[in-house]
């Protein structure tokens, strides 16, 4: 029988861990930002949210490629479209709305801009 150390069974998991987390963000970091990663003993828990199915299967295909992993768990959830957070879309809305229309406050009309 063959007893393991604690502390370097803990390095291992630690070390995995980081691996499938260096992966998952080398691949696409804002994909992924929302993940995640435990280790034990080669297998790995992915938990958290993303955005959608394929990119659920993608962490979990990118986490099994990893050296040391035998296993993937996961307990990732997809966001509804709802929770999905785009930083640039009120940015957009701005600016589409000033390219798309002129205002005249003082007089309240507003039309289409001709240039």
């Amino acid at each position: 029988m063959v007893k393991s150390n604690g502390l370097y069974q803990s390095l291992h998991n630690f070390e995995t861990s980081v691996r499938v987390a260096e992966a998952l963000m080398s691949f696409d970091e804002s994909r992924f930002e929302r993940i995640s990663v435990v280790a034990f003993c080669g297998i790995v828990e992915l938990s958290g949210s993303v955005s959608s199915y394929f990119d659920k299967a993608l962490a979990m295909r990118i986490a099994k490629r990893v050296a040391g992993v035998s296993t993937v768990v996961e307990s990732i959830r997809i966001l509804q479209k709802s929770e999905v957070s785009y930083p640039m879309v009120g940015q957009r809305r701005r600016k589409v709305a000033s390219m798309l229309f002129t205002g005249d406050n003082a007089s309240g009309r507003f039309g289409l801009a001709t240039g």
